[in-house]
């Protein structure tokens, strides 16, 4: 008895374990924007890659090491005199309807009290046909001359088969204080997306925890 005792403890130890594990893994890849490889504008597969975007030629995404957060790169979004434009990144990760995605990404601006493009930070839900079910939004926010943590989060809705994280920024409407031209450059590093299992899921591998113990007790 003690030994079927110990065994359901460790059982349920571990699976508080693995369900924190869960919840703190960070499912992106090359979060920190260190892999040019990985920064792609050739479409889908959009899952383990950034894919950049840009709406006019006077607006650009790209990879760039001059001003990284962490590390030896960061993802540079520029838009240069275009009242009507956007630029931006994105990447998807696995997700299932009910699960809590979290994102987060530091941003910051070189051009302080001249960044006339608004910000947008999000995630999409995404269903199997590629197409977008609904959306959370953290958007607005301008980033200032440091890096500044951004985040956004929401729980899947039905449907959903992948979470998008984007950050963009757009000049439509132009500039904030009526000039003629909208311009602003914004740096992104050290990204996060988490899918966290939902609370059935994480219940049900700790009764097949339960049930494994069982089994080696009877035998």
């Amino acid at each position: 008895m003690k030994c079927l005792k110990f065994s359901l403890v460790a059982v349920a130890m571990a699976s508080i374990a693995l369900s924190s594990s869960l919840a703190s893994a960070n499912s992106l890849t090359d979060p920190g924007f260190e892999d040019p490889a990985k920064y792609t504008f050739d479409g889908a597969p959009f899952i383990g890659f950034w894919e950049g975007f840009a709406g006019s030629a006077l607006a650009s995404s790209s990879h760039s090491t001059v001003m990284p957060n962490n590390g030896t790169g960061h993802s540079d979004l520029s838009i240069l005199g275009d009242d009507n434009s956007f630029a931006g990144v994105f990447q998807d990760i696995a997700a299932a309807p009910g699960q809590q995605v979290d994102g987060s990404m530091w941003h910051k601006t070189p051009d302080l009290g001249t960044l006339g493009v608004a910000t947008e930070f999000r995630i999409e839900w995404h269903d199997a046909g590629g197409g977008e079910v609904s959306r959370v939004t953290n958007d607005g926010v301008i980033p200032t001359n440091a890096y500044s943590l951004l985040s956004v989060g929401g729980i899947a809705p039905a449907g959903t088969t992948a979470a998008r994280l984007v950050y963009a920024i757009q000049t439509f409407g132009g500039e904030p204080d009526g000039g003629v031209s909208s311009s602003g450059t914004v740096f992104l590093d050290d990204a996060s997306l988490v899918a966290i299992p939902e609370p059935a899921s994480i219940a049900l591998m700790g009764l097949a925890g339960l049930a494994i113990a069982s089994m080696r007790r009877r035998k």
